[in-house]
């Protein structure tokens, strides 16, 4: 909970008015109670849509995640959401870390 509102300041205070990209490890299961509410709310405060969410995945608890927003001047949209546990292996093929690394493609626009 504090994590989260300590996250939601430095965005509500560094970012007003611009576009922000927000991906990592959320350590937050959100298919469960209570980080469903405090990922819910740091989405509402800050203004930030789940890109697994825009997209439509069929994992959306997963603790790795990417939120955005557009800003006065950019438009921001996600168009794809992938873990890509094909790409980011070691030489015999086993996974580089503990988290499948999570690709999101975005596009924007601007006026």
């Amino acid at each position: 909970d504090q994590g989260v509102s300590q996250l939601r300041d430095f965005i509500n205070t560094m970012s007003v008015g611009r576009a922000v990209i927000v991906g990592g490890d959320f350590n937050l299961h959100t298919n469960t109670e209570p980080d469903r509410s405090q990922y819910e709310r740091l989405l509402a405060e800050t203004g930030l849509i789940d890109a697994c969410a825009a997209v439509g995945c069929p994992t959306p608890g997963r603790i790795d995640k990417f939120a955005f927003r557009s800003g006065d001047d950019v438009t921001l949209s996600a168009l794809s959401h992938r873990f890509e546990t094909d790409v980011f292996v070691g030489p015999m093929g086993e996974p580089l870390s503990d988290h499948d690394a999570l690709a999101v493609r975005f596009a924007w626009s601007a006026p």
